[in-house]
């Protein structure tokens, strides 16, 4: 064979061989294929009255409780969404951020430090699970906008993320991805 044929040839091979190596890889490996992210954030209720951040104000940033699946306690998650939704607020507004311990009382608890809206997120499923094959997360929660002088909420935002991937030598990874700033964001949005 010339080197000219060759060199036709080889192209043509490589090509095939692609297609066979992605044909044949799903059926080997579905869970290659299938794995990714899948996020959602979206507004779960009409916006109850306008809001207009002040530079003076002081929002409260309440800790919910751990994240559960089943009878596992995911410690420390509650704490984890606090204190991210408290970084995106100081990153976005010109307010202060009062820390807030999940408490029956919180409305209360933020006016009596002053506090003009409370952000009160509630985890309702937090998971992390590993085996040979596949590592995998879902976190699901609501954020809830409220002022501190009344019951009624402004607006609430929510966010789930679901992920698997391949479980080849990867650490776990943040359950917050930069998305969660966006679903932050979209709760703190002004009128």
């Amino acid at each position: 064979m010339t080197r000219a044929a060759a060199e036709t040839v080889r192209p043509i091979a490589t090509r095939v061989t692609s297609r066979l190596v992605a044909g044949v890889l799903p059926v080997i490996c579905p869970c290659l294929v299938a794995c990714g992210a899948d996020l959602a954030i979206s507004d779960l209720g009409a916006r109850a009255a306008p809001v207009a951040w002040a530079a003076g104000d002081q929002v409260c940033v309440v800790q919910p409780e751990d994240g559960r699946l089943g009878d596992t306690v995911y410690y420390g998650s509650g704490a984890a969404v606090a204190n991210r939704i408290a970084h995106v607020i100081v990153q976005r507004r010109e307010v202060k951020v009062i820390r807030i311990d999940s408490q029956p009382h919180v409305l209360e608890a933020c006016a009596a430090r002053r506090g003009t809206y409370a952000v009160v997120p509630r985890i309702l499923r937090w998971e992390h699970r590993s085996n040979a094959v596949v590592y995998a997360e879902v976190v699901k929660l609501d954020i809830s906008l409220l002022r501190s002088d009344n019951q009624k909420v402004l607006r609430t935002v929510g966010f789930e993320m679901k992920d698997s991937r391949p479980n080849i030598l990867i650490p776990p990874h943040d359950l917050l991805p930069p998305a969660f700033d966006d679903a932050v964001v979209r709760l703190l949005a002004p009128d």
